[in-house]
């Protein structure tokens, strides 16, 4: 299916694996570009973003100095540390000449976007910059920051985004900053993310302003998944409802407000004993203890948190994640 976003990226289906740190390394990126979309690889440094970077290229069959058909996701306030230097991070980036930069939750995403630009003139490349939004607000001002690509991310969405309180379902955000970007002299492309894992999804999402979609949770349990068996076990056995938006696991893990992810900033995860400890009045230190005694097992399930969208129940195999692209594509053209 050719879209706007298909044009841009030169990929066969309007279709992008989302970022999912921690989960969308080398070999799921690899696999969604292989079955006709975009991949993306979730927020890594170092030795990490190495190593996975060197997967991709042997999953596809590329030499250290080929263009790289996936891209990257970046935390915005994770290279805004003393410790991680924000401009040279992104040049290293543009240098292995991406497909895309995805940018999110950051306090200096201008700056961010303004430091790709100069990094495509200092290689000779064009890297097209995918911002993710939660309101219509951020997606206007995001647009006039010279974005390519914005995502709006519904609050169906896993992982982080807007709260209830701040956020909007898909279907409401979705053409409310459609609609306010057709106000601008120059539009950039809207993608559609939040609660998407089937192709009956996806036409109405186009209808209503998108030109592709973000899937995450679908791919949470196929074999490119960097989540431990245990942890897709737990996915697999998910059912509808169990995907909850908290602000816990951030507070324990210092990742929330303006240190963090952001004001008005939570995340979806699997409801397990530290969600329901927090809703029964348990205090905070007790419940991050129970936290802390359980991150590192990974067969502790009752405690540790896995990120997951509204869908989660719909995921019930697993397929590989080209598999999953290609069955999607295949189902949209039908």
């Amino acid at each position: 299916m050719s879209t706007a976003f298909t044009k841009l990226l030169s990929i066969k289906l309007p279709i992008v694996c989302a970022p999912m740190a921690g989960v969308a390394g080398g070999r799921m990126a690899a696999a969604t570009s292989k079955g006709g979309g975009l991949g993306l690889m979730g927020f890594m440094e170092g030795e990490q973003l190495a190593k996975e970077v060197a997967i991709a290229r042997s999953e596809l069959g590329l030499n250290a100095d080929d263009a790289l058909p996936i891209g990257f996701g970046v935390l915005g306030f994770r290279i805004e540390t003393p410790a991680t230097k924000a401009a040279p991070y992104l040049r290293s980036l543009v240098a292995q000449r991406p497909a895309a930069i995805w940018l999110s939750f950051g306090r200096r995403l201008e700056e961010h976007i303004g430091s790709i630009r100069a990094a495509e003139k200092e290689f000779g490349v064009k890297v097209p910059v995918i911002v993710m939004v939660g309101t219509v607000e951020l997606g206007v001002e995001v647009a006039k920051w010279g974005a390519d690509v914005i995502v709006a991310q519904g609050t169906e969405s896993g992982g982080h985004g807007n709260m209830h309180s701040t956020g909007l379902p898909l279907l409401t955000l979705l053409p409310a900053l459609s609609s306010a970007l057709t106000l601008l002299p120059t539009r950039p492309l809207v993608l559609a993310a939040g609660g998407i894992s089937h192709a009956s999804q996806i036409e109405p999402l186009l209808q209503a302003g998108a030109s592709g979609v973000v899937i995450g949770t679908a791919l949470l349990a196929s074999p490119e998944s960097l989540y431990s068996p245990a942890h897709k076990r737990r996915v697999l056995a998910a059912v509808e409802g169990e995907a909850v938006r908290t602000l816990i696991f951030d507070r324990i893990n210092g990742f929330d407000g303006e240190k963090g992810y952001g004001i008005g900033i939570d995340g979806r995860a699997l409801k397990n004993e530290i969600v329901e400890g927090e809703e029964k009045g348990e205090g905070f230190e007790q419940l991050k203890v129970a936290y802390e005694a359980a991150k590192g097992n990974d067969e502790e399930m009752k405690r540790i948190v896995i990120w997951a969208g509204v869908g989660v129940g719909l995921v019930n195999s697993e397929e590989s994640t080209e598999t999953i692209v290609r069955r999607i594509g295949e189902d949209l053209a039908a």
